[in-house]
C-alpha cells in the first residue's frame, strides 16, 4: 500500500486501540494490535519512517514510528554511508527543534536515537571529526530558548544513559570491548564538556534570576541536575581494567574523577555553585532533593583526582565552609533533612580522619556544632509528636534523617581517640541529652507519633537498635555524666513506682490518673532500660562479649567494697552508701526494678505492671550477663576491682546474683507465661547463664535451677502451659546445663531426668491400642511435635562431654522416630521435625561417636531413610510457585547426609583398638550417603532446583561426594547419573555465582578422577560426562554472563576436563573457529587458543600444570569475551 494509506490505517488502528471499551469490541482491539505487531516486523525504511513523521498527528503513531526509527537505523547501518548517517542525524535534530508540540514520549525516543548515532560513530576510524552532536548541544544552549535547552539537556541524558554502562546501554549490535571502549574514550572528553556544560548553564542562570526563579526555569535546573547526578554517580573505568570482558554496572557510590578533572573540580566556585543552586530550588521538593544529592557526593569524592594532603584539605575546607554556612542560616524544611544528614554522612564516611584533624579549630568546631544542632533537631522533630510536621510523611522522614545524622557521628566517635581530649565531649552530652528528653516528657504524643509510621509488630529494641547503638556509643564519651543521669531517673521512676503499686488494692483497682501516671513511668522505665542496656552493654556479633573498655576505665578508681548484692539486700527504695560507684549503682537500679517487680508479682499487682518494661529488662540483663556476670579476667589487660569484687570468679555477689536471677526468671515463668516475648527473653536470659563454662559451673550448682529442671521434666506448671517455642528453647538450655563439671553419674543421672520424659511419651504413643484411629487429631499430632521441637533442642545444645550420653539416651528415640515417621509420612511439619532431629544428631553427636555408636547411627539413618523413600518414591513437583519451607524435609535429608559425609573429617571420639560390629555386617558413611543420594536425585525436580537454598545444598553434598568419594558417585545407575548431570547443567545455566561455584567443584572433582582411570571408553558415564561439560563450560565462559569471581574455579574445571577431553577440545575449537572463519576476529580468536593450549602444553591436572593454565586462562577469557559477547 501506498504511505498514504499506510498512514490512514495506523491512525486508524491507533484510534481503536485507545478508545474506550464501549466504543469498540475486543476483536476489533485485537486486530489494531496484530497490525501494529506486523508493521514493525515489516522492515519499513528510513525514508517511509521520515514521511510518517511529518504528515502524522496521532501520538501514538509517531511514538511507535519514532521507535522503528532507531531501530531502522541499527538495522542498516553497515548499508549506510557517512552522508546518510549524517542527514539522519540532521533530520532527526530538526525535527525535534521545530516540532515544539511533540508528545514527550516521542521526543526521547528520537533523543535516544540521536545518542545512538553518536556512539556508533565512536567506533568509526574516523571518529574523532563526529562531534557534531556536542556542538549543535552548545548551540541550543545558548540560544536562550527554554524548550530548546531542554531538548540539549535530554541529548545529554540520553548519551550518559547510552555510555554509562554497559550493561544500561541500547543492544546496538557492538561487543562488550567495543562498549567499553567507547565509555574510556566518552569519559576522556564528553563527560568532562557535559559536566561543564551543565556548571556554565546553571551559572548563567543564576546570574540573571532574581530571588525567585519561575516555572520553566526550574524545568532546566532540574534536567541539569539529573545530568548532574548522572555525572557524580559515574562509574570511571579503572585506568588499568584487567576485566574488560564483564559487563559494568551500577552506580558508584562515591565520586571518583580521574586527575584530569582536577581544573573543573578544585574550585571554590563548584562547592559554591551547588550550595548557590540549592538556595534556589530548595522550596521544590523534588529538585531539593537532587541538589543535595549533587552535594552529598560532591562529598565524597576522594582517589587521584587529589595531587597531595595539601589539596584534599583545601578542597575539605571550602565544603566544610559552605556546608556550616547553608546549614548555620536557614531552618530546613522536611524535604532537606534525609539531604543534609546524607551529606554530613559521605562527607565523614570518606574522608580520612586526618583531613578534619587539619582544619581550623574554629571550623572544626563549627561544623561539630552544625551537626549537633541538626541531630538533636531531628531527634526532637521526629519523636516529639505530630505538632512539628506537616504530614505523618514527614515524621518517618525526619526518623530516617536522626537515623543517617547518627551514622554521620559513627564515624566520628570511632575515631575519638585521635580527637584532642574532651573535643567530643559538649556534643556527645548535648545529643545524649536530647535524646533521653524525647523519651520521657510528652509520653502520650510520643506514642501517637511514632506508632503513626512504625511496625507494631517489632520491639522498640530492634526498630531502633541502630539509633540506640549510637546513643549508647555518645554515653561511653561522657560516661561521667550520662551515668550519673540514668542513675538520677531510674532513682526516681522507681520510687514514683513503688509509691503508686503501695497505693493500689487488687482487689479494688486503681483511679484513672494512678493508672495514667503508671503508663508514664513505665514508658520511662522501658526507654531508660533500652538506652542503659546500649550503654553498659554491646552487640557482640557472636564473639565473647565484652565490657567495655570505657566503662572498664571510668570504674577504675571507685570504691570496690559496695557490690551489687549489698546495695540490692538493703531493699527497693534505701538510699545508696554516698561513695557507691555510679556504675555499680546504675546496674542496682536495673536488678532493683527485677525485685520490685518480683514482689508485685507476689502482692498480686500483675495487671498493673507492663509486660513491655519486663521485656526490656529481660533484654538488658541477657547481655549484661553474657558480658559482667562472672566473666573470665583473662579476657581483659586491665579490670577494675569494682567489677572483679562484684561479678568476678569465685566473688560471693556474683553468687548471689545467678541465685536472683534464677528466681527472677521463674518469677516470670510464673506470672508472666502468657506474654511470649517476655518468655522469650526471660529464656535468653536463662541462656545465657549456661552458655559460658565459668557461669554455667556455678549456675548447675544452684538449687532454683535443679527445682525448675525437676518441675519441667515433671510438666509442673508453669511449663505445661508454656508455648512450643519457649519449651524448645528451656529443653535447649538444660542439655547445655549438662555439660558443666559435674561428675559422670550427676551428668547421666540429669540428662535421663530431661530426656525420660520424651522417650516415655513416644513409646506410651507406640503402644497405644487405639493408634491408628488417634493420631491424625489435633491433640495428638501437636504432642507429637513438640516431642520433636524439643528433642531437636536437646541435639543442637549437645556438647563433648555430654554428647555420647545424650547419644545413648537419644538411640532408642530415634529407632521410635522410624515408626513415627512411616506413621505421619503425609504430614509436612512432622515428617520435617523427624528429619531435622536426625539432621541435628548425625552434626552435634555423630563427630564424638565410638566407631561402634558410629555404625548405629548409620543403621538407623538408613532405617529412616527407608521409611521416607517408601512413602515418596515418584514424588513430583510441577508447581511453578512452590514455597521453600515446602521442602524442609529434603533440605534437612541432605542435611543429614552432608553431616554423615564430614565425620571422617570432623571426628573427637576416643580412639578404639579393636572394634567390631556386633551383627557382623558393618554400614559405613558412603553406603548411608550413597543409598540416601539414589533417594534425592529422582526427587530434585527442575522446580526444586529453581530453589537457591535447597539447590545449593544438594548440589554441594554431591561435590562433597565427589571429592572424596568419586568412584561411588561414578558408579550410580545411568538414569540416576544423567538426572544428576542434567541438574548440575540447570544450575549452572539460571543459579547465581556461588552455586555456579559449587558445580564447577563438582565436575572438576569428577574430571579429577576419570583422569586417574585413563583410558577410558568413550561410551563410559564419565567420559560422556566430561565431554558434554567441557561444551557447556565453554559456552558459559565466551558466550553467557560469567561472573569474575569463579575464573579461578572455572579454570580448574576446563583445564581438568581438557587433560582427560584432548581431542574434544579440539573439535569444540575448530567448531568455534569454523563459525568465525569471515569474521574480523578470527585470527585473535585463532592467536588467543593457540596461546591457552600452546605447543608445549603439558595435558597433568598437577598443581604446577594447573596455576601455569590458569595464568594462561585469565587472560584468554579476558580477550575472548571482550570480541565474542555482543550487546
Amino acid at each position: 500500500m501506498s504511505n498514504e494509506e499506510l498512514l490512514n490505517v495506523l491512525e486508524r488502528s491507533a484510534k481503536t486501540l485507545l478508545a474506550a471499551p464501549n466504543v469498540v469490541s475486543e476483536e476489533q482491539r485485537r486486530a489494531s494490535e496484530q497490525f501494529f505487531l506486523d508493521f514493525e516486523k515489516s522492515g519499513i525504511s528510513l525514508e517511509t519512517c521520515r514521511q510518517i513523521l511529518e504528515t502524522s498527528h496521532n501520538d501514538f503513531v509517531l511514538f511507535r514510528v519514532s521507535s522503528l526509527f532507531r531501530h531502522a537505523v541499527l538495522r542498516d547501518w553497515n548499508s549506510l554511508g557517512s552522508d546518510s548517517v549524517d542527514a539522519a542525524h540532521a533530520y532527526l535534530l530538526n525535527y525535534i527543534v521545530n516540532n515544539t508540540s511533540l508528545y514527550s514520549c516521542v521526543r526521547e525516543q528520537l533523543v535516544l536515537t540521536l545518542a545512538i548515532i553518536y556512539k556508533r560513530l565512536q567506533i568509526e576510524p574516523d571518529s574523532e571529526k563526529n562531534k557534531q552532536l556536542f556542538d549543535d548541544i552548545a548551540k541550543l544552549t545558548h540560544t536562550g530558548d527554554i524548550y530548546l535547552q531542554l531538548v540539549a539537556c535530554s541529548i545529554l541524558l540520553a548519551l550518559l544513559s547510552e555510555f554509562s554502562s554497559s550493561c544500561r546501554t541500547t543492544s546496538i549490535g557492538l561487543t562488550w570491548e567495543q562498549h567499553n571502549r567507547c565509555k574510556v574514550k566518552f569519559e576522556q572528553s564528553d563527560l568532562k564538556e557535559a559536566f561543564i556544560f551543565c556548571l556554565s548553564t546553571l551559572n548563567n542562570i543564576l546570574s540573571k534570576t532574581s530571588a525567585s526563579v519561575n516555572h520553566q526555569t526550574l524545568s532546566v535546573i532540574d534536567r541539569l541536575l539529573a545530568i548532574l547526578e548522572q555525572v557524580f554517580m559515574w562509574n570511571f573505568t579503572p585506568r588499568v581494567s584487567k576485566h574488560m570482558m564483564c559487563l559494568t554496572n551500577g552506580q558508584a557510590s562515591n565520586f571518583h574523577p580521574p586527575i584530569g578533572w582536577r581544573d573543573v573540580i578544585l574550585t571554590e566556585n563548584i562547592t559554591n555553585l551547588l550550595f548557590q543552586v540549592h538556595a534556589k530550588v530548595r522550596d521544590s521538593p523534588s529538585l531539593s532533593t537532587q541538589s543535595l544529592g549533587c552535594l552529598s557526593q560532591l562529598a565524597s569524592m576522594n582517589g587521584a583526582i587529589f595531587a597531595d594532603e595539601i589539596a584534599h584539605r583545601d578542597f575539605i575546607k571550602c565544603f566544610v565552609q559552605s556546608f556550616v554556612s547553608f546549614v548555620s542560616h536557614v531552618e530546613l524544611k522536611s524535604s532537606e533533612c534525609l539531604g543534609v544528614a546524607t551529606v554530613a554522612k559521605k562527607l565523614l564516611e570518606f574522608t580520612p580522619v586526618w583531613v578534619f584533624l587539619e582544619l581550623p579549630e574554629e571550623l572544626l568546631s563549627a561544623l561539630l556544632s552544625c551537626m549537633t544542632r541538626f541531630t538533636c533537631d531531628f531527634c526532637r522533630l521526629a519523636h516529639l509528636g505530630v505538632e512539628n510536621t506537616e504530614t505523618m510523611e514527614d515524621g518517618s522522614v525526619y526518623m530516617e534523617a536522626l537515623e543517617g545524622s547518627l551514622d554521620a557521628w559513627i564515624t566520628i566517635i570511632n575515631h575519638a581517640g585521635d580527637f584532642s581530649a574532651g573535643v567530643l565531649r559538649p556534643y556527645a552530652a548535648e545529643i545524649f541529652g536530647t535524646y533521653l528528653q524525647c523519651h520521657l516528657p510528652s509520653l502520650d504524643q510520643q506514642n501517637e507519633s511514632l506508632n503513626e509510621f512504625a511496625d507494631e509488630d517489632e520491639e522498640d529494641g530492634e526498630k531502633f537498635c541502630d539509633q540506640l547503638f549510637a546513643i549508647g556509643a555518645f554515653a561511653r564519651l561522657v560516661l561521667d555524666y550520662s551515668i550519673p543521669l540514668l542513675n538520677r531517673l531510674f532513682h526516681e521512676k522507681l520510687t514514683l513506682l513503688g509509691e503508686r503499686l503501695q497505693n493500689i488494692n487488687p482487689n479494688a483497682g486503681c483511679s484513672s490518673d494512678d493508672q495514667r501516671i503508671l503508663d508514664n513511668v513505665n514508658e520511662h522505665l522501658h526507654w531508660l532500660l533500652l538506652i542503659t542496656a546500649n550503654v553498659l552493654t554491646s552487640s557482640s556479633d557472636g564473639e565473647n562479649a565484652l565490657i567495655q573498655d570505657s566503662v572498664i576505665e571510668f570504674t577504675l578508681s571507685d570504691n570496690p567494697n559496695i557490690s551489687v548484692a549489698a546495695l540490692l539486700s538493703t531493699g527497693v527504695n534505701v538510699a545508696s552508701p554516698a561513695n557507691t560507684s555510679q556504675t555499680i549503682e546504675l546496674i542496682a537500679s536495673v536488678f532493683r526494678l527485677a525485685q520490685l517487680e518480683t514482689k508485685a508479682f507476689q502482692a498480686g499487682l500483675v495487671a498493673y505492671l507492663s509486660p513491655q518494661v519486663s521485656e526490656s529488662l529481660m533484654s538488658l540483663l541477657a547481655p549484661w550477663v553474657a558480658a559482667y556476670l562472672i566473666f573470665e579476667e583473662s579476657y581483659y589487660s586491665k579490670m577494675s576491682p569494682v567489677f572483679s569484687f562484684s561479678f568476678g570468679v569465685d566473688s560471693e555477689s556474683g553468687i548471689w546474683l545467678i541465685d536472683f536471677i534464677l528466681d527472677k526468671v521463674l518469677a516470670n515463668l510464673l506470672a508472666l507465661n502468657s506474654e511470649a516475648g517476655v518468655v522469650a527473653k526471660t529464656l535468653e536470659v536463662l541462656n545465657a547463664l549456661v552458655s559460658k563454662k565459668n557461669r554455667r559451673d556455678v549456675t548447675v550448682k544452684s538449687n532454683a535451677f535443679w527445682n525448675m529442671a525437676n518441675s519441667f521434666s515433671a510438666n509442673a506448671f508453669p511449663f505445661n502451659v508454656l508455648s512450643p517455642d519457649a519449651r524448645k528453647s528451656f529443653c535447649q538450655t538444660l542439655i547445655l546445663a549438662s555439660s558443666a563439671k559435674v561428675s559422670s553419674e550427676q551428668r547421666n543421672s540429669y540428662i535421663q531426668m530431661v530426656l525420660g520424659s520424651f522417650s516415655t511419651q513416644l513409646t506410651e504413643l507406640l503402644r497405644r491400642p487405639d493408634l491408628q484411629t488417634v493420631f491424625h487429631s489435633d491433640a495428638v499430632k501437636a504432642e507429637v511435635q513438640n516431642t520433636f521441637d524439643c528433642l531437636c533442642a536437646v541435639a543442637e545444645a549437645a556438647r563433648a562431654n555430654s554428647a555420647i550420653v545424650i547419644f545413648e539416651f537419644m538411640f532408642q528415640i530415634l529407632v521410635d522416630s522410624v515408626r513415627i515417621l512411616d506413621l505421619y509420612h503425609n504430614y509436612e511439619e512432622v515428617v520435617h521435625l523427624i528429619l531435622e532431629l536426625f539432621s541435628l544428631v548425625t552434626k552435634q553427636l555423630g563427630c564424638y561417636l565410638s566407631k561402634n555408636d558410629s555404625v548405629r547411627m548409620y543403621e538407623v539413618c538408613l532405617l529412616m531413610m527407608q521409611a521416607y523413600s517408601k512413602h515418596n518414591q515418584g514424588r513430583c513437583v510441577v508447581k511453578k510457585d512452590v514455597e521453600e519451607d515446602q521442602f524442609s524435609d529434603l533440605l534437612s535429608l541432605i542435611q543429614m547426609l552432608t553431616n554423615i559425609l564430614s565425620k571422617d573429617f570432623i571426628s573427637f571420639a576416643e580412639h578404639e583398638n579393636g572394634t567390631h560390629v556386633a551383627n557382623g555386617t558393618q554400614v559405613d558413611d558412603t553406603d548411608v550417603v550413597l543409598y540416601g543420594i539414589n533417594i534425592l536425585v529422582p526427587l530434585m525436580s527442575t522446580e526444586l532446583l529453581k530453589i537457591p537454598m535447597l539447590c545449593s545444598a544438594y548440589l554441594s553434598l554431591l561435590s562433597y561426594m565427589a571429592e572424596i568419594h568419586a568412584s561411588q558417585l561414578s558408579r550410580l545407575h545411568d538414569e540416576i547419573f544423567a538426572k544428576m548431570s542434567s541438574a548440575i547443567e540447570f544450575a549452572i545455566k539460571t543459579h547465581g555465582t556461588e552455586i555456579v561455584r559449587v558445580c564447577l567443584e563438582l565436575i572438576a572433582s569428577l574430571a579429577t578422577y576419570a583422569y586417574e582411570q585413563k583410558p577410558m571408553p568413550e561410551d563410559s558415564i564419565l567420559c560422556q560426562f566430561g565431554n558434554h561439560f567441557l561444551k557447556i563450560l565453554f559456552e558459559m565462559l565466551l558466550l553467557d554472563t560469567f561472573d569474575v569471581d569463579l575464573m579461578e574455579v572455572a579454570s580448574n574445571a576446563v583445564f581438568t576436563l581438557l587433560c582427560c577431553h584432548q581431542n574434544r577440545y579440539c573439535e569444540l575449537v575448530n567448531e568455534i573457529l569454523r563459525q568465525h572463519l569471515t569474521s574480523p576476529y578470527y585470527q585473535r580468536l585463532l592467536d588467543a587458543f593457540t596461546g591457552l593450549t600452546p605447543p608445549d602444553f603439558q595435558a597433568d591436572p598437577n598443581r604446577q600444570n594447573r596455576v601455569k593454565f590458569y595464568e594462561r586462562f585469565d587472560q584468554f577469557v579476558v580477550n575472548v569475551r571482550g570480541f565474542m559477547c555482543v550487546r
